[in-house]
């Protein structure tokens, strides 16, 4: 296990909102100045790092958007680093599902049975590919809410389904499944793909969407 430790106190505007949050204005300040000391402390007691690791190393092997070194983080070794970077991606795919399942229409289900109707689920789709029909009759049909543990449960279930599968996108970069799903949700936001339907769950308790 390593210790990463990382200076956000660029951020105290956000932090502090957070802690206010969280904690209450009384409680917060104290809390933030506390956190200051540790990075004062640190500061004394340590001597940082710098470009231990090169840009071009084989570590990146994977698209994720790490700078490791920089004068607010302290790892002292290749095996460390390692260790950091499997718990930066974990990190990253946590905050995905999170972020995904926040969105209240992303994940949705539907009282009718779109099997019957001769939609593919999103396996079949994945194999086969979808048409212009099948994806405007997911985007159309009626929907309803569902909380939020369910659609992180959904997600994290299509997570486990691909978890072994590399995505080859645009940028050149092989992917995991939730840079995958993620672009998706990217799309459905900010309507960069018009048809772009989401994820649905049928009456049949069959799931719908794109991978």
């Amino acid at each position: 296990m390593v210790t990463i430790y990382r200076d956000n106190r660029h951020r105290k505007k956000e932090i502090l909102v957070l802690l206010t949050l969280r904690f209450g204005n009384d409680i917060a300040p104290i809390i933030y100045k506390f956190y200051e000391s540790i990075f004062r402390q640190i500061q004394e007691n340590h001597v940082y790092m710098y470009q231990l690791l090169k840009p071009n190393t084989s570590v990146f092997f994977s698209h994720v958007d790490v700078i490791p070194y920089h004068t607010s983080e302290i790892i002292p070794n290749y095996k460390s680093y390692l260790e950091y970077y499997k718990q930066l991606k974990y990190k990253k795919y946590t905050m995905m599902i999170i972020t995904m399942a926040g969105h209240p229409d992303f994940v949705s289900k539907t009282s009718n049975d779109l099997v019957s109707r001769g939609l593919r689920n999103i396996h079949r789709i994945h194999r086969e590919g979808c048409s212009i029909c099948e994806l405007e009759q997911l985007i159309n049909c009626e929907k309803q809410s569902l909380t939020k543990r369910k659609r992180i449960e959904i997600l994290e279930s299509i997570a486990d389904s691909y978890k072994t599968t590399v995505f080859w996108m645009e940028d050149y970069f092989w992917h995991s499944i939730y840079d995958k799903m993620y672009l998706l949700y990217l799309d459905y936001l900010n309507l960069d793909v018009l048809l772009s339907p989401g994820y649905i769950i049928d009456s049949q308790k069959s799931l719908f969407g794109l991978i």
